[in-house]
């Protein structure tokens, strides 16, 4: 059955095109690389979005305008958003905003906060499970980031490594780039991804096909579930029953990238995704995607990114315990994370791993000046101070007085470690791994990346913030003026 419904994809999206030699993995791959130059940006975009059900006339229609904040594994969303019935799919003109929301992963803790304009403080919701870091993002721009409507996990996952899976070339209709194109049956459905290799192995048009016994939101298709169809909106219109799906398929199209500092960017897009149930009712969902702007070095501190700071009197639940009120300032108190660390102020003390395997720690420099340096690979900013920082070794490295560590904040240690070896960096390189799995940034309120922080012989912070030239001439005034 999948492969008939994979044959009969391959017609409906284009060309079968000639088979490739480039495999699943490769391709795979690619588009990781692609996707590790955005992890740190701020974004502004334009979301549109109508919801149908074959069983009234009206729409539910929903228009977003959202900022975002990425700083590898955390995420910071504000989304502005207006909804309503109509009978058609063009909205009536947006007044105030009925919704006004934020969402926030720290990489420790999730909050998602909500109110309508005429509340003061408004409802937040507090969880420290990765289970919910995503929810929001998946289900407003997921499709635009890799993961699909019907999806939890990214479509890499979901590909990698899956036993029926072919690559072919084919062109897109209205378009001359020729693309790969991978064909895939998994446990989730019937896949077909296009990455473009003109444009970064981006993904231009995707269809997915699930049914049957096929995973969708993490169960089987298949799963019954209690009836919980709702009158909404005082009973104008019901929901239809979560139960009973013979059928669920998304598609991606239409979309626009654009290279934007060396990177190529996604700015516009479509994508849909319809239910069908054994009665032969359907919901569908659809969505314009516009993005406006797109910065890559971002100042998080200045925009106040990833801190937690709600309005007094907001109705605070921990969601994990299950459901409970909880104190605001309380529980904000214990999550939030610190400012960064000020000139006079100690440094707190850390024990790590280097890049080989040996064990450090800051106690090991007391009577020295240390330069930290929090950093990543997948953090573009980062790597444009690795000029300056090897700058500031090669003046001061022979210096008994004085010591460099940098701090990596990669998921796989192989990642740093080829890239220092690469670029010959030889002084100290720590590793802390993921950001979300260790407590050290957060002990010296670093907030974003990099981060580089001069400490004196005594423990204590001479500076904070250091970048470019200002890195160099800190040390050069510390180590002066110790003579």
């Amino acid at each position: 059955m999948k492969i008939l419904l994979l044959m009969s994809i391959c017609a409906q999206i284009g060309q079968v095109g000639e088979v490739s030699t480039m495999s699943v993995e490769a391709l795979l791959r690619e588009y990781g690389r692609g996707q590790e130059l955005l992890r740190v940006r701020s974004d502004e975009s334009t979301l549109s979005m109508t919801y149908r059900d074959s069983s009234f006339a009206d729409v539910l229609w929903s228009r977003h305008k959202l900022k975002s904040f990425n700083d590898g594994d955390r995420l910071d969303i504000d989304d502005i958003s207006w909804s309503g019935w109509s009978q058609t799919k063009s909205s009536p003109l947006m007044g105030e905003p009925k919704n006004l929301r934020r969402v926030i992963w720290d990489g420790n803790a999730w909050y998602n906060y909500y109110r309508s304009p005429t509340e003061k403080s408004g409802t937040l919701n507090i969880s420290t499970s990765e289970e919910h870091k995503v929810d929001h993002l998946r289900a407003l721009l997921g499709p635009v980031t890799g993961k699909f409507s019907g999806d939890h996990q990214p479509f890499t996952e979901i590909l990698s490594g899956a036993e029926n899976a072919t690559v072919r070339k084919a062109t897109r209709e209205g378009d001359t780039s020729e693309c790969y194109v991978i064909d895939a049956e998994t446990n989730s459905g019937v896949y077909q991804v296009w990455l473009d290799p003109s444009k970064g192995f981006n993904i231009v048009k995707a269809h997915v096909r699930k049914t049957g016994d096929d995973m969708l939101y993490g169960e089987p298709m298949s799963t019954d579930h209690e009836d919980v169809s709702t009158d909404a909106y005082v009973g104008k219109l019901p929901f239809p029953p979560q139960r009973d799906r013979a059928e669920f398929v998304f598609n991606l199209d239409h979309v626009e990238l654009e290279e934007i500092n060396g990177v190529w960017v996604t700015v516009g897009a479509e994508y849909s995704n319809q239910t069908t149930y054994e009665d032969g009712r359907t919901t569908r969902n659809e969505a314009t995607y516009g993005r406006s702007q797109v910065n890559f070095s971002p100042d998080f501190q200045k925009a106040g990114a990833f801190v937690p700071n709600f309005p007094e009197g907001t109705s605070t639940w921990n969601i994990d315990k299950p459901r409970v009120l909880v104190d605001t300032n309380e529980k904000l108190e214990l999550t939030i994370r610190k400012p960064p660390l000020q000139a006079g102020q100690d440094a707190p003390e850390f024990t790590c791993e280097t890049l080989d395997g040996e064990t450090i720690s800051l106690a090991d420099y007391r009577g020295k000046y240390v330069l930290l340096d929090f950093w990543s690979v997948w953090c573009g900013p980062c790597r444009g101070e690795t000029p300056h920082l090897k700058a500031v070794w090669d003046a001061f490295g022979d210096d008994d007085r004085f010591a460099m560590i940098g701090l990596s904040l990669d998921k796989d240690v192989d990642v740093p470690k080829e890239y220092t070896e690469k670029n010959e960096l030889k002084w100290i390189q720590g590793f802390l791994g993921d950001w979300s799995k260790t407590k050290v940034p957060a002990s010296f309120g670093v907030q974003g990346i990099p981060s580089i922080i001069l400490i004196g012989p005594d423990g204590k912070i001479i500076a904070s913030g250091l970048r470019g030239p200002a890195i160099k001439a800190a040390v050069d005034a510390a180590l002066g003026n110790s003579q």
